[in-house]
């Protein structure tokens, strides 16, 4: 784990899927020194969760396909604390990796003024991710 946690943290960029469009919108600026601001401004008014003015669509496109979706609810038992057991260490690389893309995207506000984790719908990130064992209490 020691050296997955090292390798992440020198790594110039990272993103992850549950945060797709802000991970791509980190990527933008911190290759090209620019900030689109319509594409990952939340207050832009041109922003594509401004419901009202929007005309640009989130950055990127992502599709998962899987051939029958299936949910925690769906498994044994013992087929869930085998799974657990399997991904302790992916589970704290992937706590690691979530808190560094927002650290970074709040150094991408303070260094633009701009608005990126205000964009993010906070309980569905919770709710797709409270699996994670300490991700969220503490």
């Amino acid at each position: 784990l020691e050296e997955a946690l090292a390798t992440l943290h020198r790594m110039e960029w990272i993103g992850v899927t549950d945060l797709f469009h802000p991970s791509l919108c980190l990527l933008h600026y911190q290759f090209n020194q620019t900030f689109l601001a319509e594409d990952c401004d939340c207050r832009h008014p041109r922003h594509h969760t401004n419901n009202d003015h929007a005309t640009t669509k989130p950055l990127g496109y992502w599709v998962e396909i899987r051939s029958q979706k299936r949910t925690v609810e769906d498994l044994s038992v013992e087929v869930v604390d085998l799974m657990d057991a399997h991904t302790t260490v992916d589970s704290k690389l992937f706590a690691a990796a979530l808190r560094l893309v927002l650290g970074r995207l709040r150094r991408l506000e303070e260094l633009t003024g701009a608005s990126v984790l205000e964009c993010i719908d906070w309980q569905k990130l919770k709710r797709k991710t409270d699996y994670v064992p300490g991700l969220w209490s503490g």
